[in-house]
């Protein structure tokens, strides 16, 4: 990963106090439900027996899902945040690897499937790990990424991006690499000669100031803002400031379209595989 962009995303997700009340707006304010692990595991032909990475794995709720339906394969979920790490470490069962996606960690062929939910769009080089997906499956293996839509909430976020500019001109890198559900499957295609891709639209429903606050709060960093800058608390205000107006001048509630796709590849035989 290029240093700019490794230094943000290990700042984002030192903690995963946001990346936890992103995935809570989703569940629970969602316009149509949206359990995002289970729409994956529907497109997966998910074996009990299939060896697993996770790549980004996150807080772990994917893999723990998995240990709670009785999975009997190897179970590997990979982060670059020591903190993912740590939480994935503690489930029994479970291998947690700190490590790159571009550079996985791992020997060829050692998988049946490989999940990344949501993480393509924080490494510096998303052709090298689609690459490094496809070298780490088996014949016959399934790679299922999901990525957002480019312009996804853009109510929040323009906000979220105009308070950030006005404390600091210039914001910082967001930490995203620009890839998303437009340009994805050429993405996967260039990797792994085929791809398929479902598109999933919804949209983010707020009735009162007090939900919608901490998810803008928590999309701070992708919009620029660091997370040790000492102009944050004043945004922060600011931000709840304007949230709170606009409850008071507009009708609720608050929506904000939103989507992503997933997109699925096959490890196609070869005659050395």
């Amino acid at each position: 990963m290029s240093d700019e962009l490794s230094q943000v995303v290990a700042a984002e997700y030192r903690s995963l106090d946001a990346l936890k009340t992103r995935i809570h707006a989703h569940r629970h304010h969602s316009e149509r439900a949206d359990d995002v692990q289970q729409t994956v595991l529907d497109h997966s032909d998910l074996n009990p027996a299939h060896d697993v990475l996770d790549a980004g794995c996150g807080t772990g709720d994917f893999l723990r899902s998995l240990t709670a339906t009785g999975h009997t394969g190897r179970l590997v979920g990979l982060d670059s945040s020591e903190s993912a790490v740590q939480a994935v470490g503690r489930l029994a069962g479970v291998e947690a690897v700190l490590g790159d996606a571009a550079a996985l960690p791992f020997p060829n062929t050692s998988f049946d499937r490989v999940f990344a939910r949501h993480m393509l769009y924080h490494v510096a080089d998303p052709a090298a790990a689609l690459e490094s997906f496809h070298r780490v499956l088996r014949a016959g293996g399934k790679a299922i990424v999901t990525v957002n839509h480019e312009h996804t909430l853009p109510n929040v976020m323009t906000l979220v991006r105009e308070e950030v500019r006005n404390a600091l001109g210039t914001p910082e890198s967001t930490g995203l690499n620009g890839v998303h559900s437009d340009n994805i499957a050429p993405l996967m295609k260039q990797a792994f000669g085929n791809a398929r891709l479902v598109r999933i639209d919804n949209a983010l429903v707020f009735d009162r100031p007090d939900q919608l606050i901490p998810f803008a709060v928590a999309v701070l960093s992708p919009c620029g803002m660091p997370a040790d800058s000492p102009a944050k608390p004043a945004v922060i205000d600011q931000i709840a400031t304007r949230i709170h107006e606009w409850f008071r001048t507009h009708e609720a509630p608050w929506r904000d379209p939103k989507g992503y796709a997933l997109c699925i590849s096959n490890r196609e035989p070869t005659p050395s595989s």
